[in-house]
């Protein structure tokens, strides 16, 4: 399995893909859009766990819908540090949103859920 974590936060970045990596899983790993596009451009991914805030360039729900636009069966789970963000998670039709700081089984067990997929 494989999972792109993109989060403009590099401790954020190695910390989520460390946990994923130990759990198993393949993982690569973008600053931001432009890169995340790149990334699943050049290859298949099982899962994305996206940020919201990624600093400069096209926010999380917008990489998430790009993606889900490439690949309609992408898993993804949208993280981040403000609870206001998942009411604009679920207002653009991405259901599956974690609270930053979360536990680690919480977003492993949301990356091994089918419910991590689109409906």
């Amino acid at each position: 399995m494989k999972a792109l974590v993109v989060d403009n936060e590099e401790l954020t970045r190695l910390v989520l893909a460390r946990l994923l990596i130990r759990a198993g899983w393949m993982v690569q790993a973008a600053t931001g859009g432009k890169e995340a596009l790149q990334a699943f451009e050049a290859g298949r991914f099982d899962v994305a766990i996206i940020d919201v805030d990624l600093g400069e360039g096209p926010d999380g729900i917008a990489v998430a819908r790009q993606l889900r636009s490439l690949e309609p069966e992408l898993r993804v789970i949208l993280v981040s540090g403000d609870i206001l963000n998942e009411t604009r998670v679920r207002e653009a039709g991405l259901e599956n949103f974690l609270l930053k700081p979360f536990e680690i089984q919480a977003l492993l067990s949301r990356v091994a859920s089918p419910q991590a997929r689109p409906a």
